[in-house]
């Protein structure tokens, strides 16, 4: 293609809010006549890059009104990590659902070589779904020795993320920083957005905290009996809040509070056809405490051997299989533990592990990832088992993930599938502990009110001493950037369920 066409593509694009991927214009055809119907599309509302990949799906069909139902913001994501050399097959498992059907050529889109997508045999299957497993976040980095530089760009995405999604509420659209507040009149009322610096209960029971932003810092006054009183006590070190309020006497008193939090109104996506998933997790394989002859029942179950007629037929519409951690019992995990294990050989509770999920049958796409007793180092985010692939791999229906993830399953060329934000709970302690509404109101009994905490926190470690973590290098992967459909974790070996906000 020449210069002058090229640049009328990219002027073309541009005015349509789109870039062009450097790939696009070795499309042998690529005309502005093919672009405009194609960018007229509302299949195109959420893409921000277009490539030759997505190009050659959309001039498969020759219906200038046919959609596809596909998450472009995780799409674009997946595809700069492609460029990257990562998450190659999370990518390849995108370019899966773009594929057209095989009664239409496409020119130059290239068969895909074989994934690693479990898939399930034809007679559990209908030929029309796919189901697949989707890795949309997952944590990759190669070990580098970290700096003082590290924790301040980990700090500082974090940041500007969380206030990013602050600012969309209107109470906070016109937020000042820190140091121009203290000469504001006494009756003003102004908005501020910063991190929880620090917090102390005065002795007749008000919060004080100290408000940080990147220029300065305010002390916060809450009243115990004013209007902030139930939403005051959730309030955590290190978090970033916005708050409404006027100064008085070099203190800001806070009229309202408002957390990172998902928005009321969100919907979480479902599938249109009854399929299920199945979430486990410490199953501790190794220990002298694993129940293995229940654990066998369960699979029995799930190859539809065991229960009543109805659990039977819910059973074999079972399609994915979450293990969120601690799989294994590990070695060395606490003092005195050699002398409660049955396995003591790390390698071969693996092994074991194998023996085990390898029972079930194939069609079911298992997805794990690591604990704290897992055998991959203690600090999140935890990568993947790879060291065991040799071991694991050998699974062609087992997907590894680190922790945390977040998966989309069950996406096809009617549905954009359900994201599934995958994390073991190692904060859960603290939180269990030091948050008082949490602690009166079950604590470990009760692990979904800590879930719901941090799902308005938008971080699954808010307080710096909350878990281990080593910062990563381009992004807090602890952030709940992505709103998941569901969020599952394990670490407390107790059963709960709740929702918040349509997750």
């Amino acid at each position: 293609m020449d210069a002058p066409a090229q640049q009328e593509i990219i002027h073309l694009l541009l005015d349509r809010g789109f870039l062009a991927s450097p790939d696009l214009f070795q499309h042998a055809q690529l005309t502005t006549q093919h672009l405009l119907p194609l960018l007229a599309r509302p299949s195109f509302e959420q893409l921000t890059v277009l490539t030759q990949d997505v190009y050659n799906f959309f001039l498969s069909s020759s219906s200038t009104t046919s959609s596809v139902d596909i998450d472009w913001l995780a799409f674009d994501d997946t595809r700069v990590m492609f460029e990257k050399k990562r998450q190659i097959k999370s990518y390849h498992s995108f370019l899966e659902l773009l594929q057209p059907s095989p009664l239409v050529p496409v020119p130059s889109l290239q068969p895909l070589a074989p994934l690693h997508v479990a898939q399930a045999p034809p007679a559990l299957l209908s030929p029309q779904l796919n189901p697949l497993v989707t890795i949309v976040r997952d944590y990759d980095e190669p070990s580098k020795k970290r700096s003082v530089k590290d924790f301040v760009s980990y700090y500082k995405h974090r940041y500007q993320f969380l206030v990013s999604i602050l600012k969309q509420r209107t109470e906070l659209q016109n937020v000042l920083s820190i140091n121009r507040v203290a000469h504001k009149q006494s009756s003003e009322q102004f908005s501020l957005i910063g991190v929880v610096y620090n917090k102390t209960v005065t002795k007749n029971g008000h919060i004080l905290l100290t408000l940080e932003d990147t220029t300065g810092h305010v002390k916060i006054f809450i009243g115990k009996d004013g209007p902030l009183k139930d939403i005051a006590p959730y309030l955590t070190f290190d978090e970033v809040i916005g708050v409404c309020g006027s100064m008085k006497n070099g203190l800001f008193f806070a009229t309202q509070l408002f957390f990172p939090d998902i928005p009321v109104d969100h919907k979480g996506k479902t599938t249109p056809d009854e399929t299920y998933a199945v979430f486990i997790s410490d199953v501790h394989i190794g220990s002298k405490l694993f129940l293995e002859k229940e654990f066998l029942r369960f699979v029995d179950w799930l190859n539809g051997k065991e229960g009543s007629e109805a659990q039977k037929a819910v059973a074999l519409k079972v399609k994915y299989l979450f293990v969120v951690g601690d799989v294994i019992d590990g070695v060395g995990v606490y003092p005195g533990q050699e002398t409660e294990l049955a396995i003591p050989d790390v390698y071969d509770q693996y092994k074991r592990t194998k023996e085990l999920l390898s029972l079930i049958r194939s069609d079911i796409n298992i997805i794990m990832c690591p604990g704290n007793h897992d055998a991959v180092r203690i600090a999140e985010p935890q990568p993947r088992m790879n060291e065991f692939s040799d071991v694991l791999l050998g699974l062609p229906n087992l997907t590894l993930v680190s922790n945390p993830s977040l998966v989309t399953i069950h996406a096809h060329r009617s549905s954009r599938g359900v994201d599934v934000l995958l994390y073991h709970g190692f904060s859960y302690d603290y939180y269990a502990a030091t948050i008082e509404p949490i602690r009166a109101g079950g604590a470990y009994n009760r692990i979904d009110l800590v879930m719901k905490f941090l799902l308005q926190k938008r971080h699954l470690a808010p307080s710096h001493t909350s878990t281990q973590y080593i910062p990563s290098t381009e992004r807090d992967t602890l952030l709940i950037e992505k709103i998941p459909d569901i969020f599952t974790s394990g670490h407390v070996h107790k059963s709960s369920l709740g929702s918040h906000h349509g997750v």
